[in-house]
């Protein structure tokens, strides 16, 4: 259905030369990512907000995701699986911060980031197979990954000593682990297939 409608979307813009016919795979490529990504994003803001964890969900959202996009890691096969993927980790940070916050540990949170900070420092960036990178961009990718990892540590580590709501920082900090475990599934992955 989206690359359907991204075909004929791009066939109207070449039709009413907006675009040229030598960049209709570009442009129907892009209009498709961009579709499918507002799709998972309001499904998981419906489904949040009808579970009520819309804020947890955003949460996890800006520390996967943020990450995530200099640092790479395993990929879904196709955007449902990607839909489902995304639910279950955040359904897992939900979970796994539920418990972390009942053991009363305070600095769980900045060690757990610490952790997502060491394994975002050993492997990123991690390139899918299907969007390889230039040695420049992974240069650029691994110095902003890092840097934005660090920023975040720091943040939660300041807010955790000034003892501001545990339960979001420990979400926070869990969606930070999870996009660094990523990287190591996918360098796993990649060993397995190929």
């Amino acid at each position: 259905m989206i690359h359907q409608m991204s075909r004929d979307i791009t066939r109207s813009l070449v039709h009413n030369d907006i675009i040229r016919f030598d960049d209709v795979s570009v442009y129907q490529y892009g209009l498709e990512v961009l579709m499918m990504s507002l799709a998972k994003f309001v499904g998981i803001a419906i489904l949040s907000l009808l579970t009520g964890y819309f804020f947890e969900s955003l949460i996890f959202v800006i520390g996967f995701s943020t990450i995530r996009s200099y640092a790479g890691g395993y990929h879904a096969s196709s955007v449902s699986r990607c839909f489902l993927l995304t639910v279950f980790f955040i359904g897992f940070d939900i979970w796994l911060s539920n418990f972390i916050v009942s053991t009363n540990v305070p600095w769980l949170s900045i060690a757990i980031a610490g952790v997502a900070c060491w394994i975002i420092y050993l492997y990123s960036p991690v390139e899918v197979i299907s969007r390889p990178i230039s040695d420049q961009e992974r240069h650029k990718f691994r110095s902003y990954s890092i840097k934005l990892s660090l920023l975040y540590l720091g943040v939660v580590s300041i807010l955790t000593t000034m003892n501001t709501n545990r339960w979001y920082l420990t979400i926070f900090s869990v969606a930070m682990l999870i996009e660094a475990i990523t990287l190591i599934i996918e360098l796993k992955r990649k060993e397995i297939v190929g």
